[in-house]
């Protein structure tokens, strides 16, 4: 049988593999050619796939002039928050843009929490905020507030000025809503609110 060559060759080329076109001896080195190809091509197209993700992954670049308006942006941010027509979803989207991530740490004591803002851009603030609680026995203040209580008690003010000193000495009720009213004294505390 002779050996296939020009148009026949191409035939048989596009039916089969160039494998079966190899002479016999050769077949065994061009299916590992062959193989070696494919895992080439493989490879290389992998690589395009991953660079082309890493692309669409990367920032645009800004114009100066795009700079310069989130520049001004930037420094009109309070303006637009506080504008009469921005609504609360409106500033839900502001966070959103400039805040990367918030971190609560809510273990220190009932009290207080411990907020970390995580800023778009890698900046990253640390912030203690009060929450309320259920009772004064919660309170971090708690045993220098009873302490104050009993001196004033034992100064003869009555509740009402009890509470007034005690709002003009920053202590707070459980629930952080309003203020100590004369109210009635529980266990040396006062306890109702304005």
């Amino acid at each position: 049988m002779a050996p296939e060559t020009g148009a026949c060759a191409a035939g048989s080329h596009a039916s089969g593999t160039a494998v079966q076109l190899t002479e016999p001896e050769n077949r065994l080195v061009a299916r590992t050619l062959e193989a070696r190809w494919e895992k080439a091509l493989k490879r290389q197209r992998e690589a395009e796939e991953e660079y082309n993700r890493f692309l669409t992954q990367q920032p645009a670049t800004l114009s100066s002039d795009e700079r310069h308006r989130i520049g001004a942006l930037a420094e009109s941010v309070s303006q637009v928050w506080n504008a009469e027509g921005t609504s609360a979803i409106d500033r839900k989207q502001i966070v959103r843009c400039v805040v990367e991530r918030v971190i609560l740490v809510a273990d220190r004591t009932p009290e207080l929490n411990e907020v970390t803002i995580m800023w778009k851009g890698g900046m990253e603030t640390k912030h203690e905020v009060s929450r309320p609680v259920h009772g004064f026995e919660q309170l971090k203040d708690y045993r220098k507030m009873t302490e104050r209580i009993r001196d004033l008690h034992a100064e003869g003010l009555h509740h009402f000025q009890i509470a007034d000193t005690l709002n003009q000495e920053g202590f707070v009720p459980p629930r952080r809503r309003g203020k100590f009213t004369r109210g009635q004294s529980n266990s040396g505390c006062t306890t109702r609110r304005t």
